[in-house]
């Protein structure tokens, strides 16, 4: 009996000290996404969920009908205990999730990008819609607008990329917000 009771109790400690963190950690779009923090909109997102009466607040109850359901959830054979076999394989339905929200989102982008080329909205992208869009790379690069691509103007932006790069704007979607 008493063993029976130390296992329960070590896997409900575990439980209460990692699900809420194993709910933390799954990672998002962050700050590139429609949401602020990822397709599942954050702490606010997960805040809702276990608020279950909505009054903002969240009582003891509703933070333990929140655990015992993501305990559930990852108990798939439902025998009150959670293998590692059991976590492994909650782990990567959520991971395929994610994927495939990602891959939705990356479609959905290359669609509209698409469109936006396919001026005509003919299904198809001719060389005069692509060369209705000009050179924005080229005009860019081309500080002094003649038409020609120096190596001084290349090697111009390259110190300023180099900058970008390599200074706090490292990591991608840290640059500056466009206004």
């Amino acid at each position: 009996m008493k063993r029976t009771t130390l296992a329960t109790a070590s896997i409900a400690a575990i439980a209460a000290l990692t699900l809420p963190l194993v709910a933390l950690a799954q990672p998002g779009d962050g700050p590139r996404g429609d949401r602020p923090h990822g397709p599942r909109g954050g702490m606010e997102e997960m805040i809702k969920q276990i608020d279950t009466n909505g009054d903002g607040n969240i009582s003891k109850a509703e933070m333990e009908a929140h655990r015992t359901a993501r305990f559930a959830e990852i108990d798939a054979n439902g025998d009150g205990a959670v293998t590692q076999a059991e976590l492994d394989a909650h782990h990567e339905a959520k991971k395929a999730e994610r994927e495939a929200e990602r891959a939705a989102r990356r479609a959905e982008r290359k669609a509209e990008m698409f469109a936006k080329l396919d001026a005509d909205g003919n299904g198809t992208i001719s060389i005069d819609e692509l060369d209705d869009r000009g050179h924005p790379g080229f005009d860019k690069l081309d500080a002094d607008g003649d038409g020609v691509i120096t190596a001084e103007e290349i090697e111009d932006m390259k110190s300023k990329m180099k900058g970008k790069r390599h200074g706090k704007w490292h990591k991608r979607g840290d640059g500056p917000r466009p206004e």
